[in-house]
């Protein structure tokens, strides 16, 4: 008999509150925020670490809130799930982002925000339960839809559905990278591998 070990077992999921953590500190602390911002001038300057250290910084309350609530509830599922694979996709969704912006939005010289690593966690858990076929992949089918459109929406109205539009200007192609790098992660990982990110499955007698 082949006995898969249990999907939700990885505990506390610590990525996810490290980086919840310091979304909150920078946003309390403007020299800190300073230090870990996309700034493009700074970047070229050769201060790359701001290429993954970016989406940690928020422009205002609503923004932070939004951010936060979608990352700590899809983030914190996805990390007890697949805990290894998950702090690799964080890393993965943040420089994608970054790079977006770098190589095709040279006009944006100061970027933040979590929504691009939030949109790979909710994409990934909305493929990976999809594609189970059981009672509740309609549901996540929807979560996927809901996606795709509120994408969409922002990038045809230009300003962010769920914070106020005078707080910062929406930029779809980070979330778009996000969600790639989920499709990516489950397309070469998750359903050819079966990965929970615990190993390989336990047989037994």
């Amino acid at each position: 008999m082949v006995r898969q070990k249990k999907r939700i077992a990885g505990g506390t999921p610590q990525v996810t509150f490290v980086i919840l953590a310091l979304a909150v500190s920078a946003y309390l602390f403007p020299p800190l925020a300073a230090a870990l911002v996309y700034d493009r001038s700074a970047i070229l300057g050769g201060e790359i670490w701001r290429l993954i250290t970016g989406p940690l910084v928020h422009f205002s309350g609503d923004h932070l809130f939004f951010n936060l609530l979608v990352f700590a509830a899809a983030g914190g599922l996805l990390e007890r799930r697949h805990p290894l694979l998950f702090r690799h996709l964080c890393l993965a969704a943040s420089l994608a982002g970054s790079f977006c912006l770098f190589l095709l939005s040279p006009g944006i010289s100061v970027f933040g925000g979590l929504s691009g690593i939030a949109t790979m966690a909710v994409v990934l858990l909305a493929v990976e339960e999809a594609g189970r076929g059981t009672r509740v992949s309609l549901l996540w089918l929807v979560v996927l839809a809901l996606t795709a459109g509120k994408m969409i929406a922002e990038w045809i109205l230009g300003v962010p559905l769920f914070t106020g539009p005078e707080a910062f200007v929406i930029v779809p192609s980070v979330h778009i990278a996000g969600g790639l790098v989920a499709l990516g992660a489950y397309l070469a990982i998750v359903r050819r591998t079966g990965h929970t990110g615990y190993g390989t499955r336990e047989s037994i007698a």
